[in-house]
């Protein structure tokens, strides 16, 4: 029972990520998985110093150069309430340490 619970909870807590947060890339690994969850949760803590969602919207299309340790994020769009506050690019950058996202205009 307690698994179940768990495997719920997860599940809700990752269908809830998905709504707060899309990725739209050449890179279909980066749409979806872990991937996915770094570079969202990497970026808004980018944006806000925060780690998780509330109330938040984040739209990313990751179509730039990609090496071994990072893609550049070709667009990255945060929105509150429907109201865009955010519109630049960035990098995402990631070792088996950290991940990280650098802001640019």
């Amino acid at each position: 029972m307690k698994k179940a619970i768990l495997a719920l909870s997860l599940l809700f807590s990752v269908s809830s990520f998905a709504n707060e947060c899309v990725i739209k890339s050449i890179y279909k690994d980066l749409e979806s998985g872990i991937y996915k969850e770094n570079i969202c949760e990497a970026s808004l803590y980018a944006l806000t110093g925060q780690t998780q969602f509330s109330g938040q919207e984040i739209s990313i299309e990751a179509n730039g150069a990609r090496g071994f340790y990072d893609v550049e994020l070709t667009k990255i769009e945060m929105a509150v309430e429907g109201n865009e506050i955010y519109s630049g690019k960035g990098v995402f950058k990631w070792n088996p340490d950290e991940t990280s996202v650098i802001l640019s205009e």
